[in-house]
């Protein structure tokens, strides 16, 4: 089997579980203007956060499965066996949590969400995934090839 392969089958009955919400075997958690913004894989836990170069915020982060690329000058991103996360603020005396994503066992993860430095209004907390101004809470979306797509 080659990596890709083995990593795909490591993958298969991946839970993502976001406010409340549970996002079985999606590729894409979310994208924006066709363009996959967030993805996550379990094993091992990678996290990918991609924003469009058109962006109004003007706000660039570019993360592929933990790698933080050269132009993402204000992210910073934090990895250990089980958790990677990634924040906007590098120097800042207070960075800002993003993406907090806690493996918590072979086939499920727990993300904590927040996109709004970069001008994305979704985030999660106890009421739910909150997109726009509607909130999602007690979901299951299966096999989605994009489970939640922006405009």
């Amino acid at each position: 089997m080659t990596g890709e392969v083995a990593r795909r089958v490591a993958d298969e009955g991946l839970t993502v579980e976001i406010g409340g919400n549970r996002f079985v075997d999606c590729n894409t958690l979310i994208s924006i203007g066709g363009q996959t913004l967030l993805r996550v894989e379990a094993n091992p836990l990678r996290l990918s956060l991609t924003t469009p170069p058109d962006l109004p915020s003007g706000r660039r982060v570019s993360v592929v499965q933990n790698n933080l690329d050269s132009e993402s000058g204000s992210v910073i991103v934090v990895t250990a066996d089980s958790n990677v996360s990634i924040f906007w603020g590098k120097g800042a005396s207070s960075p800002v949590s993003m993406v907090l994503a806690t493996r918590l066992d072979a086939h499920r993860v727990h993300l904590k969400l927040d996109l709004r430095p970069l001008g994305i209004l979704v985030y999660d907390d106890i009421d739910g995934l909150h997109v726009g101004g509607n909130a999602l809470c007690g979901n299951t979306i299966r096999g989605a090839t994009v489970a939640i797509s922006l405009k």
